[in-house]
């Protein structure tokens, strides 16, 4: 969010531009109960004490601050809103996923499906859990995978045909890292399988190898979950 300026100020409502003091900013009101993030105690330079790190990881409307200083009466700002503003979204079979522009993904739709740690049915963006940040990410039409930001892929959601990659199938409600040592650029999530391009523009897949979809010239058997060299299946 922008910065956040909040002046001490005298009886006559002009700023106090020699007060130095600490001042403490909070939410007084807090409809999605998000999370405020950043300095939330700063002191005063010239009469103004700056918020310049604040962040609401949950958007909404109607969203109140309360600063305070210690010996001074409270003050609280006009109602203001938060909006993510998002630089990809994906939808999948029965949710959908974004990353904004910080990064950090978002999902909303089916319950076990949104990546936010519950198997709980989200209608609004709900942020995945983990604090990773990510460059892109896919939406597939149980699960979701994407890719982080030092080229790790993760995965979450269903997992009965090994499509999250992490050796297993057991389904995951955060985000589980795909195994193996490869980096990645992109995955794309499928229905029952995910493909993804590393850095050396090799191609990986694992999930359902129905149809020959892993491209590994078999088109036999289920599950090939992502284990690593040695062990059953193919390595993401």
């Amino acid at each position: 969010m922008p910065a956040i300026r909040v002046a001490i100020e005298d009886a006559s409502g002009s700023a106090v531009q020699s007060a130095t003091a600490e001042v403490t900013i909070r939410l007084a009101a807090n409809p999605t109960g998000a999370t405020l993030t950043g300095t939330t105690t700063v002191r005063a330079l010239g009469g103004i004490a700056t918020f310049t790190d604040l962040s609401l990881e949950r958007p909404g409307d109607g969203f109140i601050f309360q600063a305070q200083s210690t010996g001074l009466p409270p003050a609280t700002s006009a109602e203001f809103s938060v909006r993510l503003p998002f630089v990809q979204a994906s939808a999948g079979g029965a949710h959908s996923c974004g990353v904004t522009v910080a990064g950090f993904a978002y999902c909303w739709g089916a319950a076990g499906q949104v990546g936010d740690g519950t198997a709980v049915r989200r209608l609004n963006p709900t942020p995945v859990v983990g604090k990773l940040t990510f460059a892109q990410l896919s939406a597939g039409i149980d699960h979701t995978c994407a890719v982080t930001t030092n080229n790790a892929a993760y995965c979450w959601g269903a997992n009965g045909q090994g499509q999250l990659g992490d050796g297993t199938t057991d389904g995951r409600q955060s985000p589980t890292r795909v195994a193996g040592s490869a980096s990645f650029t992109q995955v794309s999530a499928g229905v029952l399988h995910t493909c993804g391009v590393t850095g050396l523009r090799t191609a990986y897949c694992w999930g359902d190898s129905r149809f020959g979809k892993l491209g590994d010239g078999t088109g036999i058997g289920w599950g090939r979950t992502g284990v690593r060299p040695g062990e059953r299946g193919r390595q993401p």
